[in-house]
């Protein structure tokens, strides 16, 4: 995953209602989690805007550091940690802001940053218990 891993890579709750326009296709990354893998964040927000859809951004980040050297392994499972983090705000999608190898007195760690972003089609953001309800019914319906 890590390979083709970028800032601007986008992950989508499992059941999310998204329009079939957007012809979205996608890898299972995580429990109830899946990957865009062939659009980024701007082109992904560029078309569900043409769809008369609404793609929220949420200005809170969401941060995670993973010791060690880069590896697949070791990004896969700061993707993992951050989609456990963005779970209890209730949004649907989240996206990669910042992919780094950096290093703390020489020990080398991962730094991923990340921000929610919710799809769906009216343009008033509902609040978590809402988002609640409906991640709820979509899960229900999924199983």
């Amino acid at each position: 995953m890590s390979n083709t891993l970028r800032v601007g890579a986008l992950f989508m709750q499992a059941g999310t209602f998204i329009p079939r326009s957007l012809g979205v296709e996608t890898e299972e990354c995580s429990p109830g989690w899946k990957w865009i893998t062939n659009l980024d964040g701007d082109s992904f927000d560029r078309n569900v805007r043409n769809a008369g859809w609404s793609f929220f951004f949420l200005a809170a980040k969401i941060q995670v550091i993973v010791w060690g050297h880069w590896t697949d392994k070791l990004v896969g499972k700061a993707i993992k940690r951050v989609l456990a983090r963005a779970r209890p705000a209730q949004f649907n999608c989240l996206e990669v802001t910042e992919l780094s190898a950096r290093r703390f007195c020489g020990i080398p760690y991962v730094h991923l940053s990340a921000h929610s972003r919710h799809i769906q089609e009216g343009a008033v953001l509902p609040g978590i218990a809402e988002r609640k309800r409906a991640n709820a019914a979509t899960a229900w319906a999924m199983g």
